[in-house]
């Protein structure tokens, strides 16, 4: 069994997905840089949408600006551009910023407006890690696994991410899909 059985048992995606097949290849090459192979299974297999009401992976092809992943990586007013902002402005960011050498890649985003990062340290993207910064605030919380083992590990509560409200995942954790 893998994290990715884990994540599906837990919280089943929805029958098929609403959003047509990604090119991968085309995607990648907009961005500059290869995506870890667990994030494209979740995006093919859960689609656009939200995890227990709260928590959303950026998509590659949806319209909607605010959940679409290369606004988020390259646009102006995305997860990216408001880091470099914030950096140039005096606050300490603890990590480099993508394209920089191992720098931080968005890959979703709260309701309350955290961002969760791939740390693309390796130069495998299967190895990347994640952090999540608090919306607004500079705590960020480090977690030593991949984004679905991530999303595991908080949706079952056997890890409490620190920047996430206290009530969040709920009992029964949930995938709601959204029309992109």
């Amino acid at each position: 069994m893998t994290a990715f059985d884990d994540l599906t048992r837990l919280v089943p995606p929805p029958r098929r997905s609403r959003n047509p097949a990604t090119e991968w290849p085309a995607v990648e090459a907009a961005l500059g840089v290869a995506l870890p192979p667990d994030y494209k299974a979740l995006v093919e297999v859960y689609g656009l949408g939200q995890f227990d009401d709260f928590l959303s992976v950026f998509h590659p092809e949806t319209a909607n600006p605010h959940l679409n992943l290369q606004r988020a990586v390259t646009g102006p007013y995305g997860a990216l551009w408001a880091l470099r902002t914030l950096r140039e402005g005096g606050e300490a960011i603890p990590y480099p910023i993508f394209p920089e050498s191992g720098g931080l890649l968005p890959w979703g985003i709260t309701d309350n407006g955290n961002v969760c990062y791939w740390r693309t340290a390796s130069s495998n993207p299967s190895r990347w890690t994640v952090a999540v910064n608090e919306s607004r605030g500079p705590t960020w919380d480090d977690f030593a696994g991949t984004m679905v083992d991530f999303l595991l590990a908080v949706l079952s509560r056997r890890r409490r991410c620190v920047v996430f409200p206290d009530d969040f995942p709920s009992d029964h954790p949930t995938f709601t899909p959204h029309d992109g």
